[in-house]
């Protein structure tokens, strides 16, 4: 029923993570190659291609996503090329580095190229059913497997990307948004909490089971609650698609841009001691 999967599509909704945020705060701290460091991003990662693939089904499955085969196939299709694209990052990216490095390195060269190849990964998609978004998205991670942050030319995408583009998108959004007149307090607090609260204790619950201690499991989980741009950009084609009215679109953004904040701070003072551990080992390596 459309019930069910309204529920489901909240249900992802909320668990997205903000990937951006996360490897920014961690790559500040000195921790993004640390053992909490490393499971937080492994585990957002993850939890954001997990949560994009169940967002997709829903679209499909609710009749609001491209036309296309049917909710079976298009659920088959999804995962097919998420693996496929991401086993190409994984086992091919060692060999396109070694091979061509160099040209990756130019970023002209490597900005033409993403632009081309998130456009016609998104076209492909697209005509399969999904919402391009999630192609424009696995490109991303299989990009950043294949060539590493420490690209000069990925460090060109990005500010390009989050200079020119990004603002111009969270611009048209609030354009189109009365969030004054949708602002209902007791959906934005009954949002929050349910967020907070499920996903902090969630990812908390799974770094105890996989053996960290408390404090570096409570890193973690208030390190995944982070939602950030990539629940702001989900919530909006949601709501493009009718998924979703305004008074929930503006609670799910108030949300993200709120746990983002809390996170962050959370997140420096627990890893506090970490950081300067590894503060202390690059500088009696250097």
């Amino acid at each position: 029923s459309e019930d069910f999967l309204f529920a489901v599509f909240v249900g992802s909704a909320v668990a997205i993570s903000a990937l951006p945020v996360i490897a920014r705060i961690l790559m500040d701290l000195g921790l993004a190659k640390t053992v909490p460091g490393t499971v937080i991003l492994s585990a957002a990662t993850m939890n954001d291609l997990l949560g994009w693939c169940l967002f997709t089904a829903v679209l499909g499955a609710m009749g609001k996503g491209s036309s296309g085969p049917s909710t079976v196939i298009t659920a088959g299709v999804l995962l097919l090329s998420a693996a496929v694209l991401l086993l190409i990052g994984r086992f091919a990216g060692r060999a396109i580095r070694i091979r061509w490095g160099a040209i990756l390195d130019s970023p002209a060269f490597f900005t033409g190229s993403v632009a081309v190849i998130a456009l016609l990964v998104a076209a492909v998609l697209e005509r399969a059913g999904l919402h391009p978004a999630f192609g424009a998205f696995l490109i991303g991670v299989v990009l950043a497997e294949v060539i590493g942050s420490d690209c000069i030319a990925h460090r060109s995408v990005a500010e390009f990307a989050t200079g020119f583009f990004a603002p111009l998108y969270f611009a048209s959004i609030g354009l189109r948004v009365d969030f004054s007149g949708n602002f209902d307090i007791v959906l934005v607090a009954v949002v929050l909490a349910m967020s907070c609260a499920g996903k902090t204790a969630g990812a908390w619950l799974g770094a105890r089971l996989g053996g960290l201690d408390n404090r570096t499991s409570l890193a973690v989980g208030f390190g995944m609650n982070a939602r950030g741009a990539i629940e702001i950009i989900l919530a909006n084609i949601a709501l493009e698609t009718g998924i979703i009215d305004q008074r929930l679109f503006v609670a799910l953004v108030f949300m993200a841009v709120v746990t983002s904040v809390i996170s962050a701070t959370i997140l420096r003072h627990l890893l506090k001691r970490e950081a300067m551990e590894a503060a202390g080992g690059r500088s009696a390596t250097g």
